[in-house]
């Protein structure tokens, strides 16, 4: 067989079944649609013989009163059928809207009126009708609505809104293979009213839906730390999933065109409004500025006489929304958090129930209209505030929890931070090397430190030294403890034990096993597996081992909200991160409290300005990287515990 002419005789029969297309030049132009009056309805009465007389043209002839009730009595026969045409085809012109993102639409059933469509329909169609009365003053009938007034109600009384428009757009996120945790975040709804949080759960699906392009385009993306990412789109495809489905930063005061969620410093929420949170339990001098201002102002305050003289507070009594901005600034300002310029988490929390309030008066005491609270957990009453009108004290206690909801909201963020960035440059001499015990855990380091591609040599080198038995030897140290030593027979490396023990015995046991295990006289294993690496900063910085870094980051999440204290709620965010997370990536959640959130974030934005200056200052930020690295690795024990 002539190979080259079996390829030749192959490209021939191939050429010869192959088809060509050849494309035109000129562009291909994409139709134009063409618009439909989809809702436009012609009466059927108009088809019908005119001698049914019920058209446009009326009753031929002169016709009687009898033939004008049976020509009413057909065209208020087929008024039903032709009202239920006309709405189906209101309904069908609107299928844009009920499949769309606009966030105006308030109902999901259409309707158009019969009295322009119709041909003499006027005098069927019921009109307003005046309440009339008899000499005694009582209704003689009652005021009945007209086709025009109630025809909308009788379709608004079918259309329930929030349900179908969940469902409508629980559809379009299926399209895109996604789904919301309505029912799960359901379960936990301390802000809302019922029907605000339904239209709360409209507001976060479509807000998710708007953000869908964003979240599939930079799905696998990082953020930019050369630019500020605080209350930009600068964002990691993973944070602005996770967050729209937990419906962060979702409010009634949010921009109603903002759609991605914009990451901001947590405690700047306070620190904006002039508080300081207060972490539960804690001891520090500054709640004693609370605590003044929390105690009750009267000796006749006692358990006896607010049972007696004071009542829960009915939001009904007084209609916030007739509150001026400057009135309701007024009066939010006498209230406890900011006469103490602090906020304890617990109140935070605990302040938006309505039935841990109490107003009162005390005659002839300034002010004596007095707001108490008290907490589940205590048995104090304390002052809120003191008013000078009935009005002025209910209200302070409306416009407080409007306050302390929106904090809570606010709140509710995450910082999600990749390990990768604090790894130091390849070319610093920050990267060491480990020897393991059997059961994987580091038992001797390098005590040299290296860049990484030296490192990679070193580790190389190794592999001929490490079966030798005079290379291993049990020293003291100053503090009269004992560890390991290893030196490769050129005197180049050097490697000690990482804790040093008071016993001699001990350390010779660590030495037989290592050197058994290095030279595998246990049993054999891959020499990958004998060694670790690790990370050093400085000579006074903690050794970091180098997993720490690679395909991981972490997620900083506040406890001290409504939710977010929830344990419950926490899990379901748990699952919610994990279920979104990349499968490459290994993700740590970490809860943290008022004082750690404190800590992390001062070192963290600080850390930020640092990368984002064009020549950063290396000293400065190896200094953070290492603060930030043992920080997160404080809080994974401490969440672990």
């Amino acid at each position: 067989i002539d190979p080259d002419l079996v390829k030749r005789r192959l490209n021939e029969l191939t050429s010869a079944n192959k088809r060509v297309y050849r494309l035109s030049e000129e562009a291909i132009q994409i139709p134009e649609g063409e618009a439909l009056e989809l809702e436009e309805y012609f009466s059927v009465q108009n088809d019908f013989p005119l001698v049914y007389g019920i058209g446009e043209f009326g009753i031929p002839q002169t016709p009687n009163n009898q033939r004008k009730g049976q020509a009413k009595q057909l065209k208020g026969y087929l008024l039903l059928f032709e009202q239920i045409m006309a709405n189906y085809l209101s309904q069908l012109s609107h299928a844009k809207d009920l499949f769309s993102l606009n966030a105006n639409i308030r109902q999901t059933y259409f309707y158009q009126s019969l009295e322009k469509v119709v041909p003499d329909v006027k005098p069927l169609l019921k009109q307003e009708k005046r309440q009339s009365s008899d000499k005694k003053g009582f209704s003689e009938y009652e005021n009945f609505l007209s086709y025009q007034t109630g025809l909308p109600e009788l379709v608004k009384m079918k259309d329930n809104f929030t349900d179908r428009r969940n469902r409508f757009l629980d559809y379009l996120l299926a399209i895109h293979g996604e789904a919301y945790t309505q029912q799960s975040l359901s379960q936990f709804n301390y802000y809302f009213e019922e029907v605000e949080f339904e239209k709360h759960l409209i507001q976060n699906k479509t807000r998710f839906l708007r953000s869908l392009s964003f979240i599939n385009k930079n799905r696998a993306k990082a953020f930019n730390y050369k630019k500020a990412n605080g209350r930009t789109d600068n964002i990691t495809g993973l944070e602005a999933k996770i967050s729209l489905l937990l419906g962060l930063g979702v409010g009634k005061d949010n921009d109603k065109d903002s759609t991605v969620y914009n990451p901001h410093s947590i405690l700047d929420t306070y620190t904006k409004y002039g508080l300081k949170l207060i972490k539960e339990g804690t001891t520090r001098f500054r709640k004693k500025d609370w605590e003044k201002e929390a105690k009750l102002k009267s000796e006749l305050l006692n358990e006896v006489f607010i049972d007696q003289n004071f009542d829960y507070v009915d939001i009904e009594d007084e209609d916030v929304e007739t509150c001026s901005e400057d009135e309701s600034q007024f009066l939010l300002q006498q209230t406890l958090p900011f006469r103490s310029k602090m906020l304890p988490e617990a109140f935070l929390r605990e302040g938006l129930n309505i039935e841990q309030y109490k107003i009162g008066e005390i005659v002839g005491t300034e002010n004596s209209w007095i707001v108490l609270f008290k907490h589940f957990k205590e048995e104090e009453w304390i002052t809120i505030g003191t008013f000078s009108s009935y009005r002025e004290a209910n209200l302070s206690v409306q416009i407080l929890r409007i306050f302390l909801r929106k904090l809570n909201i606010e709140t509710e963020g995450l910082h999600v931070l990749e390990h990768i960035l604090l790894r130091p440059d390849l070319t610093d001499n920050k990267y060491g090397i480990f020897m393991l015990s059997p059961d994987g855990k580091p038992l001797l380091r390098s005590i040299r430190l290296y860049t990484f591609e030296e490192r990679k040599e070193v580790i190389d080198e190794l592999k001929h030294h490490i079966s030798y038995y005079e290379h291993y030897s049990v020293e003291a140290t100053k503090d009269k403890d004992f560890e390991v030593h290893f030196k490769t027979s050129d005197g180049k490396h050097t490697f000690v034990s990482v804790v040093a023990k008071p016993s001699v015995e001990e350390t010779h046991q660590d030495m037989e096993t290592l050197y058994k295990l290095m030279s595998d006289q246990l049993h054999v294993i891959p020499y990958k597996n004998k060694i670790g690496l690790y990370i050093r900063y400085s000579e006074q910085s903690d050794m970091i081992p180098e997993d720490f870094f690679s395909y991981r980051s972490s997620i900083l999440i506040p406890t001290w909200s409504a939710r977010f204290e929830n344990k419950e709620f926490r899990a379901i965010a748990e699952d919610i991160i994990e279920e979104n997370s990349p499968a490459n990536v290994s993700l740590r959640i970490i809860w943290l409290d008022p004082d750690d959130m404190e800590e992390f974030e001062k070192k963290y934005y600080e850390w930020m300005e640092v990368l984002m200056k064009f020549t950063p200052d290396v000293i400065k930020r190896d200094e953070l990287n290492t603060a930030i690295a043992q920080m997160l690795l404080n809080f994974r024990k401490e969440n672990e515990q």
